[in-house]
């Protein structure tokens, strides 16, 4: 245990010692936090808005988690981050006790934690406040409580609520765990099999699986009726379900993940690769571990290869799976009298991450231009008058996201000059951000009467208002 405490305190150290720095990147992270900012300042923590409209698109449990620590730590980006990181650290910390309670072999659950906390993309994504990790969190949770339930049933009941708390998280993917444990029968003998008042328990669980997430569900239909269900299955149909693609391509998107795992899942893909053939082996030869890890890899990764859209990030539920595959192949290739060599290595390695993380933060300016001008804007603007974003004559959410988050103000986002010019002289709209190439000559085409006054300037964007 005294390996796994320190393992622990480096993992703890490299995801929250820079958390605090940098900002939010556009699309996802601004939105989600944007959404849980809206909650902490409405008191309406049951609807998710966004850019004051209701957004029935994905259920709300980790915009809970989001405004739970604005509601501790302030509206900020750090706490945006906060509960990502966090349950970034619970996965890791999780992962060895799962591989324990699969194998019973401490070292092999090292192995599993050292690989999790050096994966880069684990390691990247545990820092940006989006579901991904939370959702992986919530599905490794599941299942190391259904292999603690073969042999205490009770705590089939927290499989459940996992499995509830990963449907409120990410809607359907919740259900993938299910998959696992249809596939995965128990042996015949012992475990399970001789448990008394296994079956209500398991009922019980199952029942909490849907009942949880059931609950806000039947709220939103019962508040919100077809403009709910509709907003949500249309959201969902859109990023699971490729109806339009022929048979070719939907043969040929089964290799997207491996490319994309060939290109992201470093250092470790050279061992994923190999650990997956000697997983198969052993799985058709009767073990009941290597039958779990590919049953797990597989009802993720299969779903996900002929979905629509296909980003290796929604992998992550798999990536406990992964290092414990990892580490099987490690295993494997360690001799037993150089095991004190490789954790002194792995301790050389967590030392100087962590001083890598506190001395050279890796951070890229993602919201440099809306976190300069979104408070510019909202300073100058009536709180109830949405400000106008225009972006090259495009729909760029990224821009619009960020400066939702930074700013205290909803937006528009007109894609022709002559929406903003009717804006400003209709009276509707009074500041405006515009990119820098719209903005040449854009002063001269408003009507007579009307002043433009520049507020701000970023790098792509300048910030005006009109005035009579």
């Amino acid at each position: 245990m005294r390996d796994f405490a320190a393992l622990s305190v480096f993992a703890f150290l490299i995801l929250f010692l820079s958390l605090h720095r940098g900002d939010l990147s556009g699309y996802d992270d601004a939105l989600y936090a944007h959404e849980a900012k809206q909650m902490v300042l409405t008191g309406d923590w049951w609807n998710v808005r966004f850019n004051n409209r209701l957004n029935f698109e994905y259920p709300p449990m980790f915009m809970w988690l989001e405004a739970a620590s604005m509601k501790t730590w302030g509206l900020n980006d750090f706490a945006a981050k906060f509960p990502v990181a966090l349950l970034g650290f619970a996965t890791i910390v999780l992962t060895y006790f799962l591989v324990l309670e699969l194998t019973g072999d401490a070292w092999l659950a090292l192995l599993a934690m050292i690989v999790s906390m050096s994966t880069q993309y684990f390691i990247k994504y545990s820092m940006h406040a989006m579901t991904d990790v939370p959702c992986a969190f919530f599905v490794l949770l599941a299942i190391f409580a259904y292999l603690k339930g073969l042999r205490r049933p009770a705590y089939f009941l927290l499989c459940g609520i996992a499995i509830g708390l990963t449907i409120l998280t990410r809607s359907v993917v919740g259900l993938l765990p299910l998959g696992v444990f249809l596939l995965y029968s128990p042996p015949k003998s012992g475990g399970v099999a001789r448990s008394a008042g296994v079956v209500p328990y398991a009922l019980t669980g199952l029942a909490l699986a849907f009942a949880i997430p059931g609950v806000w569900y039947a709220s939103q239909n019962a508040m919100h009726g077809d403009a709910f269900i509709s907003g949500h299955l249309r959201f969902t149909e859109s990023k699971l379900f490729a109806g339009h693609l022929t048979m070719p391509q939907r043969i040929t998107g089964l290799l997207t993940y491996p490319k994309l795992l060939l290109r992201g899942y470093w250092p470790w893909v050279p061992l994923l690769a190999l650990g997956f053939v000697k997983q198969l082996r052993r799985a058709f030869s009767g073990d009941r571990a290597a039958l779990l890890l590919m049953l797990w890899a597989g009802c993720i990764l299969l779903p996900f290869s002929i979905a629509e859209v296909k980003v290796l990030r929604y992998l992550m539920p798999a990536f406990p799976a992964f290092a414990t595959i990892v580490a099987t192949s490690l295993n494997d290739w360690i001799p037993t009298h150089r095991r004190p060599l490789f954790l002194r290595c792995a301790y050389g390695f967590a030392i100087a991450g962590t001083i890598y993380v506190l001395f050279f933060p890796f951070l890229l300016p993602r919201a440099g231009d809306m976190k300069q001008l979104a408070p510019i804007a909202a300073a100058n603007s009536p709180a109830d008058q949405n400000l106008l974003l225009y972006t090259w004559g495009r729909t760029e959410f990224s821009y619009n996201n960020q400066l939702l988050w930074y700013g205290n103000r909803f937006t528009e986002l007109p894609t022709i000059l002559e929406g903003v010019k009717g804006g400003l002289e209709g009276g509707d709209h009074s500041v405006v951000i515009m990119d820098r190439e719209s903005y040449r000559g854009f002063p001269e085409r408003l009507g007579p009467g009307l002043k433009v006054a520049v507020l701000g300037e970023s790098e792509h964007f300048i910030c005006f208002k009109v005035t009579r």
